[in-house]
């Protein structure tokens, strides 16, 4: 099964989609929660229910863009969409491969995209890494040991009883 549709059906999760915003004004999150058809659901709290991360890039103005939801995005296999995405399922939800930021079409003029862009790098390259390898999320060990420790599987439920006593 091309990983393309296998990365489609882990994110969509029985059509139902965990939303993250990045980069939005509290009244832009609003109008955008409001627009937003059924299957969308736009969360307010970062957790590992969150299949899609609609990130809006920094600009000079932004002081601190939150960089690490977009390393969750890495790690997690969740998608990490242009706003785009956001505007073309108003009627209904749209394939997200075509909104799918990609490193090398960010412009570097702003110095604060250069950390932006390096991120999309490295989540680009582990998407491939997936695809050439056809493995499952979290084929590689690190990200294993990070998905267990989440608390997402069964071993990791019971290491972090193991943790708490």
């Amino acid at each position: 099964m091309p990983v393309n549709v296998v990365l489609f059906f882990f994110a969509a999760r029985g059509g139902h989609f965990n939303v993250f915003l990045v980069g939005y004004t509290d009244k832009e999150k609003f109008d955008i929660v409001r627009c937003c058809p059924d299957e969308i659901d736009v969360k307010d709290i970062m957790s590992t229910s969150i299949t899609h991360i609609v990130v809006r890039p920094p600009t000079k103005k932004d002081k601190a863009f939150p960089y690490a939801v977009m390393y969750y995005a890495v790690v997690s296999g969740a998608w990490l969409l242009r706003p785009s995405w956001l505007t073309r399922s108003k009627e209904s939800v749209v394939p997200e491969a075509e909104h799918e930021y990609k490193h090398n079409q960010v412009d570097l003029q702003t110095p604060s995209l250069a950390r932006f862009r390096e991120i999309l790098k490295l989540y680009g390259s582990y998407q491939k890494m997936r695809e050439e390898e056809e493995c499952r999320f979290f084929c590689d060990p690190v990200f294993r040991r990070v998905y267990i420790l989440a608390n997402r599987t069964n071993e990791g439920r019971l290491k972090k009883a193991t943790l708490k006593r």
